[in-house]
C-alpha cells in the first residue's frame, strides 16, 4: 500500500460516494441545443456564458460574437486575432465524473484549400484570456484539451491532438475541409476513457487519459485564432450534459486513485509506470511539502513529496509510483 509519513492516506477513505448524481447541462434545464438563434452582433448571451475577443486595434467589430445565427470564434479577414466562448459552471461545487458534448463546427477560407491556425475545445479550470485558439488555455493543469490543429506547417501536419495538462498524448492525422460546411463533433468522457467522433467518423474510443483531473469550478472552454493564416470558425448546436460527483469532506488528505498495473498509457520515456491521484478532500488548503511516499514499511521516506499545496477540494494531478525513483509533477492551480 502506499503511505504519507505525517499521515496516513487510504484509498477507502470516506470520499467515495455511492451513486452518480445528474448534475448539469448546456443550455441549463433543458434537451434542447444553443443554436444562437439572435441577432448578429450579440457579443454575450446572457445564460452565464462568457465570449471573449482579442484582436489588433482598430479592427471592428469583435471577431467574437453571433453572426448568421452560429457562433463565431475567427474570421477569415482579420488576422492575429483570438475568440473564445466559456461556459458557465454545471456543477457548481461538485465535481464532473462524466460528460457528452456535442456541437458543429464550420470552417470556411477566403481562398480555396487555405486554412487558419487551428481551434480547441478544453475543460478544466480555464484562466481568464481568450487562449491560443488549437493550442488551448495555458496553464491548464490536470485539464484536457482537443485540437484541431488545421494548418499544414510542413513538419506539422493538420491534426486531431489530445493534451493533458499540456502534454501531447496522442495525435490523429486529419485533413480538414475547409469549405464553410457544418460538421458534427461529439465528445464522451468517463472512467473508461474519451471518446471523439468528427464529422460523423470515429477518432478515437475509450481513449486513456491519465493526469486528466476533473475539479470543483472547472469548465468548458473553446479558442480559436488567427495568424497571417486566416479562416472563419463558427460553432452552432452546442450540447453539454454531465454527471457529478458531490463534494464530500474527508479532513484532509486521502490517495483517490491508485494504479500499480499500468497496460494502457506511455509515458515521454516510452515507460507505462503506475500513478496515484490525491485529492484534498477538506475545506481548506494542504501543503503536502516534506511528506513522503513509500510502498515499503522499511523505507518509510522512499520518496520525497516537492513542494505542493493542494487547494480546498482539488486533485493533485497524479503523481507516478513505480519501481524507480521520480520526481512528482508539481500540481499548479487546479
Amino acid at each position: 500500500m502506499m503511505r504519507l509519513i505525517c499521515c496516513v492516506l487510504w484509498a477507502i477513505a470516506s470520499f467515495v460516494p455511492t451513486h452518480l448524481i445528474v448534475a448539469g447541462s448546456y443550455p441549463a434545464a433543458t434537451n434542447l441545443s444553443q443554436t444562437f438563434d439572435l441577432s448578429d452582433g450579440i457579443t454575450q448571451l446572457g445564460d452565464g456564458s462568457l465570449i471573449g475577443s482579442e484582436q489588433p486595434a482598430g479592427t471592428n467589430p469583435p471577431v467574437a460574437g453571433v453572426f448568421g445565427t452560429a457562433l463565431r470564434l475567427a474570421e477569415r479577414t482579420t488576422t492575429n486575432a483570438i475568440g473564445s466562448f466559456k461556459l458557465p459552471d454545471l456543477d457548481a461545487g461538485n465535481v464532473i465524473k462524466s460528460f457528452d458534448l456535442r456541437f458543429t463546427v464550420a470552417m470556411g477560407s477566403l481562398a480555396e484549400g487555405s486554412s487558419g491556425e487551428g481551434w480547441s475545445v478544453n475543460f478544466g479550470r480555464i484562466p481568464e484570456d481568450n487562449g491560443t485558439g488549437e493550442g488551448g488555455f495555458a496553464p491548464l493543469p490536470g485539464g484536457l484539451t482537443i485540437a484541431f490543429d488545421t494548418l499544414d506547417n510542413g513538419n506539422d501536419p493538420p491534426s486531431i491532438e489530445v493534451f493533458i495538462g499540456g502534454v501531447s498524448i496522442t495525435n490523429f492525422p486529419r485533413t480538414f475541409l475547409i469549405d464553410g460546411a457544418s460538421r458534427l463533433v461529439v465528445v464522451h468522457w468517463d472512467a473508461a476513457g474519451l471518446d471523439l467522433s468528427y464529422e460523423g467518423k470515429v477518432v478515437c474510443t475509450d481513449l486513456p487519459t491519465p493526469g486528466f483531473v476533473p475539479g470543483v469550478g472547472h469548465i468548458f472552454g473553446f479558442t480559436a485564432r488567427t495568424t497571417s493564416a486566416t479562416m472563419d470558425v463558427f460553432l452552432d448546436n452546442v450540447k453539454v450534459s454531465t454527471q457529478a460527483l458531490p463534494v464530500i469532506e474527508t479532513g484532509g488528505p486521502i490517495i483517490s486513485e491508485f494504479v500499480a498495473n499500468n497496460t494502457d498509457f506511455e509515458d515521454e520515456f516510452a515507460e507505462k509506470p503506475g500513478w496515484i491521484e490525491l485529492l484534498n478532500g477538506s475545506a481548506a488548503s494542504v501543503d503536502l511539502t516534506g511528506w513522503y511516499l513509500t510502498d515499503s514499511k522499511g523505507n518509510p521516506t522512499k520518496w520525497k513529496i516537492p513542494g505542493l499545496t493542494i487547494s480546498p477540494h482539488e486533485f493533485f494531478a497524479r503523481g507516478f509510483y513505480a519501481g524507480q525513483k521520480r520526481r512528482l509533477p508539481r500540481a499548479g492551480a487546479a
